[in-house]
């Protein structure tokens, strides 16, 4: 028997979409309903990149694009030129729509970092530490706040958000006034820089092999069409984890992301670490663009950005964070002593093209991860 969420029809409510939980496509349905409130402001006027899963976890799943058949009504389509064809391209406005897309049997929703309203103008920066298998969440912890000190010099306040897999995302949001050409070469040159200050922790090459104890700074989500997995957005694994805003407070060691899942409590979503996010009105500067490329391009690690005043009151300066010895073990910033490298290793002349039609490979399906579901991102 059908039910009815928002107004949207439900087909097939009791299909399980997660076999390990026995969770069902209205249970799914029932989450976006819970935090669609919340998850609106992230995904609201944004071309999407969808993870369709329409008959589960136990069966494959796909990442769909562009889309020309069926959808419901309150879904817009946007056409976007692409540098061969016009791509159409599914958004959402309004609260019915994320509901909507549940209804399709989509799981992951993944955003553009530009809207609809001035597509060729990101209005926001997105980093992805992706670590190795061997290295250990406090290595990934240290790298996180090592970036965002290296934004706050740079005049760029930063948010933070589990990726639903092993990694985080570092958000920077941005006034629209740059193209995607400068975002991304703004975004490299912060990886690379970060890169610098450790480059047997860190790197910035995307070839799986030899990174297996690194930490990949990938800056590539900030290429048009790229994507990121947006904020609350389940993820297509076994364990149904969910990419969670979090304060920095919040960040550490011993933080269990995988307890962010579809079955998070409500009181989870009270306080939102990111209610000051949609405040901000920075700018990528000319200072800090040409510093920005001075330190990439020599690989060194003291900004000639003018700095500004951290929350606590000091003056945030970038430093190699001291690796921890353990994946429990915790880890403090503090200056490395290993021998700096003369810069960052090199980026593939022609990376292969991107899932979400950048620069990474886009599988037909999503690669499964250590927990069985599609890999983080």
């Amino acid at each position: 028997m059908d039910a009815s969420v928002r107004g949207i029809r439900i087909s097939n409510p009791a299909r399980i979409i997660y076999p390990k939980l026995g969770f069902s496509k209205l249970d799914l349905v029932r989450y976006y309903d819970r935090v669609a409130e919340r998850m609106l402001p992230h995904v609201v006027d944004r071309p999407l990149t969808l993870v369709h899963c329409p008959d589960g976890l136990n069966a494959p799943c796909n990442y769909m694009r562009h889309r020309k058949v069926w959808g419901p009504d309150v879904l817009r389509r946007v056409t976007i030129q692409e540098k061969t064809k016009v791509g159409e391209y599914l958004a959402v406005d309004n609260i019915e729509g994320v509901i909507a897309l549940a209804q399709m049997g989509v799981v992951e929703i993944h955003t553009w970092n530009s809207t609809t309203a001035d597509i060729e103008r990101p209005n926001r920066l997105v980093w992805d530490f992706d670590p190795g298998p061997t290295t250990g969440f406090a290595d990934v912890v240290a790298a996180a706040k090592a970036l965002r000190a290296l934004l706050e010099t740079l005049g760029l306040e930063s948010w933070l958000k589990t990726t639903g897999g092993h990694g985080l995302h570092v958000v920077a949001p941005i006034v629209p006034h740059r193209q995607w050409d400068e975002c991304l070469e703004f975004a490299r040159a912060v990886a690379a820089a970060l890169a610098a200050t450790d480059p047997r922790l860190y790197t910035i090459t995307f070839a799986k092999h030899g990174r297996e104890s690194k930490i990949l700074i990938d800056y590539l989500r900030n290429n048009r069409t790229n994507t990121s997995v947006c904020a609350y957005s389940a993820r297509a694994r076994e364990s149904a984890t969910i990419s969670m805003p979090i304060g920095w407070a919040q960040l550490s060691a011993g933080l269990k992301t995988e307890r962010y899942t579809v079955k998070i409590a409500p009181a989870a979503l009270e306080a939102d670490p990111w209610r000051d996010y949609w405040k901000a009105r920075q700018k990528i500067s000319k200072a800090a663009f040409d510093a920005i490329r001075r330190m990439s391009a020599a690989g060194t690690t003291a900004p000639a950005a003018p700095t500004r005043q951290s929350r606590t009151g000091a003056k945030a300066q970038l430093a190699a964070p001291k690796r921890a010895r353990s994946r429990g073990a915790k880890a403090e910033p503090a200056a490395p002593n290993r021998a700096r490298s003369k810069g960052a290793k090199a980026e593939p002349a022609a990376p292969k093209r991107g899932r979400n039609g950048g620069a990474k490979a886009e599988p037909a399906a999503p690669k499964r991860g250590r927990n069985g579901g599609a890999k983080a991102g």
